[in-house]
């Protein structure tokens, strides 16, 4: 991907592009780190120091990294089907929910919407990464479906979280929580398993 960026744009508009592109991901990639480091300091892992932690994750992606994109593809894979349950955890928190935290429907404007959806749109990034795994893919002509079933999928989920943390919450208190999806499933119990909210931190990271 980075070369035909160059090969298209030309060397120097081509680096720039594939600057900024890179640039982008580590920032993301930044980002994710401490967010899952304060989660599992908070937590799961007081008693180790965020450098430490950060260790063990960047040793984790090195691993995988290193056998290359078919590694982190199978790895990937694994993980979906292992916690895809896990995913949907949260959403057992819509028996306690309130519908009235979404009234009045749509009684901020359009114009506090578009904003909201500009402050919420790094939420839903992350499928421009196919851009850099398309090339390694043999059947080319078949990614447009999985891509956009992996797509939706993700988003109809973000969504879903945003709903039922609203609904569970109201918009006012999901505001003070730093974790509000985190703070919902505190609420799920279940009679034979003590703390089931450790299942969801260590499934959900």
């Amino acid at each position: 991907m980075l070369d035909l960026s160059k090969k298209i744009y030309g060397n120097i508009l081509g680096n720039i592009l594939n600057l900024i592109f890179l640039l982008f991901f580590f920032i993301i990639a930044t980002d994710l780190t401490a967010e899952i480091n304060n989660i599992l300091k908070i937590y799961m892992v007081p008693f180790l120091s965020y450098w430490n932690l950060a260790s063990l994750l960047f040793l984790f992606v090195a691993y995988a990294s290193y056998g290359g994109i078919k590694v982190i593809g199978k790895i990937n894979e694994v993980l979906f089907y292992a916690t895809f349950i896990v995913f949907l955890i949260p959403l057992f928190s819509l028996k306690n929910a309130n519908i009235t935290n979404l009234q009045p429907l749509l009684g901020v404007g359009i114009k506090n919407i578009i904003k909201g959806i500009k402050e919420t749109a790094i939420s839903y990034s992350g499928f421009e990464i196919l851009l850099i795994f398309y090339p390694f893919i043999n059947r080319n002509v078949k990614i447009k479906r999985p891509a956009f079933k992996s797509i939706a999928f993700t988003t109809i989920l973000y969504a879903l979280y945003t709903l039922s943390t609203i609904l569970y919450l109201g918009i006012n208190a999901s505001q003070k929580f730093l974790w509000p999806v985190i703070t919902i499933t505190q609420s799920i119990i279940v009679p034979i398993i003590n703390s089931f909210k450790y299942i969801f931190y260590l499934y959900g990271l």
